[in-house]
């Protein structure tokens, strides 16, 4: 960015340097061309005047205009144009010669330029202006002529130091002004190209450590210009490449413990599978042979039998279920009381909690909602069934639900031991069990299916654990 700093500096310089001397040229061809207008304005004058002074004078001096008398009248007349005009006055004979010369003021050894007086011997007015020391003197002549007639030459010597004075004193402030700003401007300009490369820094300084992966740092820009602005649309989009990273590194870890509990599982699927088959092939061959004539033993292989066929057909129909809710929903939604759908259910779930020493208590208020009933009559059995599984012998099992502002509850309390945070943590989550259960074979997918179901309804479904196990449903009523 030092660059772009460095660039912005010596493009300005360049420009303004430039453009300060072609302005300060520029200033000076004028005050030279105004100076040369003045100089000619005040020649034209003092030859106008001068002509017609010495015609009047010779006219009033002599009878006859000659070359005597203009000879003869030269000293009278260049008198008296030195005091009328203030300057040195010479009176040339028509070969250039001095006749009379009259001086005011200027140093002798100024006045020895005399080309001016040759370009009038060659009928040509012509000026001078000559630097000497710091003065400048300007030299001037032009030829006197009667009928056609070279009577002689006027010379002027006039100091103009003043006028240059003051002119080389304004171009001298005009170039100090210029120098001046062009300090104050270089100054200005390095003020802003800081102000500008100084939170572009920063910027670029953010986008490295985004690239490298540092979302922390906020880049702070407190201006409220261009710069101020995208510095806060950076730091809009790095929260947002930052929450974008971290909802992805969470679902990489949701993935890697998914896999990993689905691997865990099927090997669990594998060897709760084996287990059963392997009993009932053990019991169906020994009964196959027809050689057992022990009652008790037929009654408890047949038993044995279909007990492992139970526990396998519950495990297959879990999985097709979890197939089922993956894919698609499979039922219309209507309406109905939910405290009838649930007492419908209590007979069978109290009988399978009386098995477990265990009592269920009703809080049910009756209200319409328009939801699945199958899928809310297994949402319920699957989470009462694992309340009876869990709960401690001769304790009780609350269930209410009840309506409010245009959701309804259903909660579930029961007695329980303490859940692990990191298994309460991912709950919800397929192939996730308890390690104390009444029963044995759970296959993980209960919790899962149930809030497939409640996600189907557009709810939500939350468990805590403590002094009691609490399940908490909120589904829209309508």
């Amino acid at each position: 960015m030092n660059s772009l700093k460095k660039k912005f500096l010596a493009g300005f310089f360049i420009i303004f340097f430039i453009s300060s001397i072609v302005l300060n040229i520029m200033i000076r061809n004028t005050l030279k061309l105004d100076n040369e207008n003045t100089i000619k304005e005040e020649m034209d004058v003092l030859t106008k005047n001068s002509r017609e002074f010495i015609r009047q004078q010779l006219l009033i001096e002599r009878e006859d205009i000659s070359e005597e008398a203009f000879v003869k009248s030269a000293y009278g007349t260049a008198v008296k144009l030195s005091a009328l005009n203030g300057c040195y006055v010479a009176i040339r004979d028509k070969e250039g010669n001095i006749i009379e010369a009259v001086n005011t003021d200027i140093e002798p050894e100024l006045l020895k330029y005399s080309e001016d007086a040759q370009y009038a011997l060659q009928d040509k007015s012509y000026i001078n202006i000559e630097n000497k020391n710091g003065r400048y003197i300007g030299h001037f002549s032009y030829p006197i002529y009667l009928r056609d007639k070279l009577l002689g030459i006027v010379s002027f010597k006039l100091d103009f130091t003043n006028l240059f004075i003051h002119k080389n004193k304004l171009i001298n402030t005009i170039t100090l002004l210029q120098f001046i700003t062009l300090l104050f401007s270089f100054a200005f300009s390095y003020y802003m190209a800081s102000k500008i490369t100084k939170p572009l820094n920063k910027l670029v300084n953010g986008i490295e450590e985004v690239t490298e992966g540092i979302y922390d740092n906020k880049v702070e820009v407190s201006s409220k210009d261009e710069i101020g602005i995208l510095a806060d649309k950076f730091n809009t989009m790095r929260e947002e490449i930052k929450s974008y990273v971290e909802s992805i590194n969470k679902e990489k870890d949701k993935v890697i413990k998914l896999e990993a509990a689905r691997t865990e599982f099927f090997n669990n699927v594998t060897h709760e599978l084996k287990t059963p088959l392997t009993g009932i092939s053990a019991y169906a061959q020994i009964l196959s042979e027809g050689d057992v004539n022990d009652v008790e033993f037929q009654a408890r292989a047949a038993s044995r039998i279909k007990e492992e066929s139970e526990r396998l057909h519950k495990m297959v129909l879990d999985l097709i279920e979890v197939s089922k809710g993956n894919t698609s929903v499979d039922e219309d939604f209507s309406m109905v009381v939910i405290k009838e759908l649930i007492e419908s259910i209590m007979e069978d779930l109290n009988l399978k909690a009386k098995k477990y020493n265990v009592s269920i208590k009703e809080q049910l208020e009756p209200f319409y909602a328009y939801v699945m009933p199958n899928k809310i009559r297994q949402l319920i059995i699957n989470l009462m069934d694992n309340a009876i599984k869990y709960s401690y012998d001769n304790s009780e099992i609350l269930i209410e639900c009840f309506e409010d502002n245009q959701d309804f509850y259903i909660i579930i309390k029961n007695e329980a031991p303490n859940i692990p945070e990191m298994v309460l943590n991912n709950i919800f989550d397929p192939f996730i069990k308890g390690e104390i259960s009444k029963e044995k074979g759970s296959s993980g997918l209960g919790l899962y299916i149930c809030k497939n179901i409640v996600d189907m309804h557009g709810g939500t479904i939350e468990m805590t654990s403590g002094e009691f196990t609490e399940v908490k449903i909120k589904i829209p009523a309508k």
